[in-house]
């Protein structure tokens, strides 16, 4: 079930990754400096809203249904606060990370998640990817390349794509990715030669007048053989191609969050 979790995470990361970063105008443009500036200054933005739009698809050969994700977020990091609202197979899931607890709405139930329910993904980790956030600007300051790719408007705001091309090596040398790999059970060799061998794809839009991250697409090639059924039933392919698109209307606005009045403990699918 590891691969699967690292798939989430991967998911998770790329959003706290981009959903915090803003930057500050320049004279002139420099792309590579301008998203680790943009990662710096996301420690101070301290909070992000985030719009999520995924797309599961069956690679060829493979079975299973084609999946789509659509939803909200809101994330704060001191303290470290989210509030999220999704909608995926027609099922409306809600969740909040509050006071270093975990909770998972469905069905119109909210349940507590114990440490040790989800393998490789639980409060703990929460708290490690926060750590990553806090990492951006060495982690993008590694990147082997950014490349321009034109330009794209994204909501009304004219914005700059660029290809970026992670240094996944030296990443994984960090200590909070070391960490966040811990946290997920998953050797950190193991999780680089996973993304390695996934075709991995990173683009960024910023805002064309200054570095501020408006969108994210990040696409992979996923293993779900180790996630449940649902509802008994084999659902999902084995073998997928994972499209995300994140966009961040919003940045340093206040985030609450607070506990449900009432939750049970979650035992598991």
């Amino acid at each position: 079930m590891r691969k699967a979790f690292l798939v989430w995470g991967v998911i998770f990361t790329a959003a706290a990754l981009v959903c915090l970063a803003v930057g500050c105008g320049k004279e002139a443009r420099d792309d590579a400096r301008d998203l680790v500036d943009a990662a710096s200054a996301a420690v101070e933005a301290g909070s992000a809203h985030l719009q999520l739009n995924a797309e599961l698809t069956p690679l060829e050969g493979e079975g299973g249904l084609a999946v789509s994700v659509q939803g909200d977020a809101w994330l704060g990091l001191e303290p470290t606060l989210v509030e999220a609202r999704l909608t995926a197979l027609g099922l409306e899931i809600s969740a909040r990370y509050v006071e270093q607890a975990l909770y998972i709405q469905m069905g119109g139930t909210w349940y507590r998640v114990p440490p040790g329910t989800l393998e490789g993904f639980d409060q703990g980790t929460v708290q490690a990817l926060v750590e990553v956030v806090r990492a951006l600007p060495d982690i993008l300051s590694a990147s082997r390349e950014v490349v321009p790719l034109g330009e794209k408007k994204v909501g009304e705001r004219a914005c700059r794509r660029l290809g970026v091309e992670l240094d996944l090596a030296a990443a994984a040398s960090l200590e909070p990715v070391r960490r966040l790999a811990e946290a997920m059970q998953v050797p950190v060799g193991e999780a680089v030669a996973y993304l390695d061998g996934a075709d991995l794809e990173l683009e960024v839009c910023l805002e064309e007048k200054k570095p501020v991250i408006r969108e994210i697409f990040l696409a992979l090639d996923v293993d779900l053989t180790s996630l449940p059924d649902i509802a008994g039933l084999p659902l999902l392919p084995e073998r997928a191609r994972l499209k995300v698109f994140l966009q961040f209307p919003e940045y340093g606005m206040e985030v609450e969050v607070q506990p449900p009045s009432e939750s049970v403990p979650f035992t598991g699918f």
